[in-house]
């Protein structure tokens, strides 16, 4: 496997995940919050993956068992849906599927602290996803929970972002202004996205979908290549998934300025948007790297 290339842009396979999903309609279990588990569930459908969103513990590992990606959102946890979500990440680890963390809320109160950080020691998610303060909190560092503007706020999150990375072994994916995507070898910036997507509720969540799908892919992609564990195959999985995602809100925004029409445009953008626009309108930058 060659390392990842100097010029960031091509380190987005879009081209080639995009035509998996076209073509294999894999499975992505998403065990989501239920205030926007429907939209999920679309976004899933629309980068052409099957959804299924089974959350109760009875069925949860069954279900994660057959699937090609599981992503997991704490955005309205109780004690049934934990248990389904450890249940999931059990049978997913042991069948080698990818796993997508979204820690939605992480610091806000404990109960939900002490929970995400027992998926993360118990499961080890293949991809962590979150805003500057929620993956701040996981790393154990004070965090802001309203933007980063210094540069010495975004050195910061790139060392809590980074030693999560070492940790867990996988990918972690800041999103903001500007994402950043981190793996043990990496620290890459993506400068794409409309600022659109912060006016209405669940495009955090959306993302994590989209993650979802393209895990899928990759998961099939490797199998083909019998490598499973490919060098930065997650970290080239977020990058791509937050490009695609950000380039279709990109679209959506030169058409549409109000956020209920927005919200309708970047879902047909989503079904409708090409691997060339996706490199078109993301740009990528390696902060740091062997």
């Amino acid at each position: 496997m060659k390392p990842m290339s100097a010029e960031g842009g091509s380190n987005i396979i879009a081209e080639k995940l995009l035509k998996i999903l076209e073509v294999e309609n894999p499975l992505v279990h998403a065990i989501t919050n239920y205030v926007t588990v429907a939209d999920v569930a679309e976004v899933i459908r629309l980068w052409g993956a099957l959804p299924v969103m089974a959350h109760s513990p009875q069925e949860s590992g069954e279900m994660a068992a057959s699937a090609e990606a599981l992503v997991l959102n704490t955005g309205t946890i109780d004690e049934n849906t934990c248990a389904g979500m450890h249940r999931a990440a059990e049978s997913a680890a042991a069948e080698d599927i990818p796993i997508v963390l979204d820690p939605v809320g992480v610091g806000s109160t404990s109960y939900r602290t002490d929970f995400v950080r027992e998926l993360l020691q118990t499961h080890h998610p293949d991809i962590i996803k979150g805003n500057a303060g929620e993956i701040s909190t996981l790393a154990g560092r004070k965090a802001r929970v309203r933007g980063v503007e210094s540069l010495g706020e975004h050195q910061e999150l790139e060392k809590s972002a980074l030693s999560l990375a070492e940790e867990f072994s996988c990918a972690v994916l800041v999103t903001g202004g500007m994402d950043l995507a981190v793996d043990e070898d990496y620290i890459c910036r993506l400068e794409a996205g409309s600022p659109l997507l912060g006016r209405i509720v669940g495009t955090g969540c959306m993302l994590a979908g989209t993650l979802g799908a393209m895990a899928a892919a990759q998961k099939i992609q490797s199998e083909r290549e019998k490598n499973r564990q490919r060098e930065n195959s997650n970290l080239r999985t977020a990058l791509t998934g937050a490009a695609a995602f950000a380039a279709a809100a990109d679209l959506a925004a030169e058409e549409e300025s109000s956020p209920a029409s927005f919200r309708r445009a970047l879902l047909d953008r989503i079904y409708e948007v090409e691997p060339a626009e996706i490199k078109k309108l993301s740009e990528v930058t390696i902060i740091s790297g062997p």
